[in-house]
């Protein structure tokens, strides 16, 4: 069976509240608590309880970091947006390529995250687990956006899932003209009233694309040998080209090419097309959970280290 995050996160539910470090704590519980029983000893139940009060703790700091980004980043607009960590809000275009598909359903999409699982000697295993790392773009009316989601947790209330034979289909859209909340790094790769024309733009853009290489390899090394050939290499050329005319296209007024990705410095990219995304409640409430865990673990450790000695 191959780990993925992604499969973590879909496995708990199809909120926003599912966070892949909310279904942390609870392989973490199963798996203590099945060696603890088979050991059958005060000592192994305490290290389980140490265990889970760990998951927990990491899992109340990731959800109380990112409802405090959520509620701490002012919501911008695109056309107006300062260069570094924003908030923005708006309707999902696509940049005027050929639409996506999703793998399962062949749904046109703007974004896709496939899973299937079979059954095997009475346990799931995954079989494919495979999310699109196509760029969109975020339209607000003052402007357009770009947004790569290589590396952005994204939430969507556009889930499928139906089952054939020994085997369990599942998948998340995000969709053209949905309402998008995103939360990311904003950045301008250039002005065209300085640098007419879109060839200063793209060399630009295949620029920033070079810098994040592990990105850049999970888009277009087909082969997966770890390098790009000039194959290769060209279709990331002739993808951001397509990306730069299409952006330009929306709006004439266009100040320079405005792309959204994963911060560098190590907060998250948050994108969801939920309704209520931009409030953050779903973290808030789920840091109190995991408080709630914390303490009856630690509970539960003193109780278990008391009946060792």
């Amino acid at each position: 069976m191959r780990f993925s995050l992604n499969t973590f996160r879909s496995s708990i539910n199809d909120s926003w509240m599912g966070s892949w470090h909310n279904a942390a704590t609870l392989p973490v519980a199963l798996f203590g608590m099945a060696i603890a029983d088979h050991l059958d000893s005060p000592l192994a139940w305490a290290g389980v309880m140490a265990a889970i009060a760990a998951a927990s703790l990491f899992a109340w700091r990731a959800n109380h970091r990112r409802y405090r980004l959520i509620h701490d980043t002012a919501s911008s607009m695109i056309a107006s947006a300062a260069q570094g960590f924003v908030e923005l809000s708006g309707q999902l275009r696509t940049t005027g390529q050929s639409q996506l598909e999703s793998l399962l359903s062949h749904s046109p999409c703007l974004w896709f995250h496939c899973i299937v699982r079979v059954k095997r000697n009475n346990e799931w295993e995954t079989e494919l687990d495979e999310t699109s790392n196509s760029a969109f773009l975020l339209y607000d009316g003052s402007g357009a956006c770009l947004i790569d989601p290589v590396g952005a947790e994204i939430i969507s209330q556009h889930k499928r899932t139906w089952n054939e034979g020994e085997r369990k289909y599942t998948e998340y859209l995000l969709l053209e003209n949905d309402a998008l909340y995103a939360l990311g790094e904003f950045s301008t790769l250039a002005d065209p009233s300085r640098h007419p024309g879109a060839k200063r733009m793209l060399n630009e853009l295949l620029a920033a694309w070079k810098r994040e290489r592990p990105a850049l390899l999970a888009r277009f090394d087909a082969n997966q040998d770890g390098d790009l050939d000039s194959e290769e290499w060209e279709r990331a050329r002739q993808t951001a080209l397509s990306e730069i005319k299409a952006t330009l296209q929306i709006d004439a007024d266009h100040d320079g090419l405005h792309l959204l990705r994963r911060p560098r410095d190590g907060r998250p990219c948050l994108l969801s097309n939920h309704p209520n995304a931009h409030h953050g409640r779903a973290f808030l409430v789920w840091a109190w959970i995991q408080t709630v865990m914390f303490l009856l673990a630690c509970g539960g450790l003193a109780y278990f280290l008391q009946a060792h000695h």
